[in-house]
């Protein structure tokens, strides 16, 4: 008879391999608006010349999305028992000219205007610093600035002049960001898709953009454009973790000034380096993580040995 802990043991198991089996690839027909979204012509060449080699999310980051998915669906039933009326949920859209396509979250009619709406689903320490459209352009998190391209980019398509992000976490009321139409965000965004037209036409493949930790450090092609920079270090793609990082940073910014939030950063510390620990060297967003074994000599005690994690900021 299985131990409790055996029962444990085999439920995360097969939760594990639920969510890696319901990964795959797929090669995209069209310069889609999430890559679009992305400041890096070299990335969507890769998304339609080499969609078979595309990185396959984490089983952690699957449940993520999964988490977000649902409260997507749980904001638009909130909004429809609202009264207002919602339409074109998951929507595709396609633009010829320029082999645009994607999937809008809805249009949502209220004051006589149909107005474009994307949902975005967000931890809470950042869900509290985001409250106007400039916090979302100037985000330091890649994928909150990803989310306002990809609405830019169905202003234009459908001639917008403006369109609504709604922000959700749990455990809190959804924010509303009325975002205009930003014409230089858009044409950006057309420029990026006449690159990548202009390559596979030609058979080529766009230089790589300057290192930079936000995007590089997430990329899904980063093992096909810079073999060797896998090579140094482990790739992390797990936002939560990032966000927890930002803010352990933040705090220790904090306690310079101030020693208020000890148990804070005391308790994302532990719980931080406990993950990391036995991983020699990891990148995550702007943030390195070592871990080396220590030998403890043997005094009165006796001898052992122990993880020691550090975590910095990359310049």
């Amino acid at each position: 008879m299985m131990t409790g802990q055996e029962i444990v043991q085999e439920i995360e198991g097969n939760l594990h391999a639920h969510l890696a089996a319901n990964r795959q690839a797929y090669k995209p027909a069209s310069n889609t608006a999430t890559t679009l979204s992305i400041p890096c012509t070299r990335f969507g060449v890769f998304a339609r010349t080499h969609w078979e080699n595309r990185k396959l999310i984490e089983p952690e980051s699957k449940a993520i999305m999964e988490d977000g998915k649902a409260l997507e669906e749980e904001t638009v039933r909130l909004l429809r028992d609202m009264g207002l009326k919602v339409e074109e949920t998951q929507r595709p859209y396609n633009w010829e000219k320029y082999n645009i396509g994607g999937r809008i979250d809805g249009k949502l009619t209220i004051g006589g205007k149909r107005i474009p709406f994307e949902i975005y689903s967000m931890e809470p320490y950042a869900f509290r610093r985001v409250n106007t459209w400039e916090d979302v352009k100037n985000a330091r998190s890649i994928w909150l600035r990803k989310k306002g391209y990809q609405l830019q980019i169905y202003l234009v398509m459908g001639n917008h002049p403006e369109g609504l992000l709604i922000l959700r976490t749990y455990r809190k009321l959804p924010k509303f960001i009325s975002v205009p139409l930003d014409l230089e965000m858009g044409e950006e965004m057309v420029k990026r898709a006449e690159a990548i037209n202009a390559h596979l036409q030609a058979g080529t493949i766009a230089d790589p953009i300057p290192w930079d930790d936000q995007l590089c450090g997430h990329c899904d092609f980063l093992h096909v454009c810079l073999p060797d920079r896998v090579a140094e270090s482990l790739i992390m793609d797990d936002p939560e973790i990032e966000i927890k990082l930002d803010r352990r940073g933040e705090l220790e910014e904090r306690l310079k000034e101030c020693d208020g939030f000890h148990q804070e950063y005391d308790e994302l510390d532990e719980d931080l380096k406990e993950k990391f620990g036995g991983i020699p060297q990891a990148i995550i967003g702007n943030w390195k993580i070592t871990s080396k074994t220590i030998q403890r000599k043997a005094y009165q005690a006796k001898a052992s040995e122990y993880q020691k994690v550090t975590i910095e900021k990359l310049k």
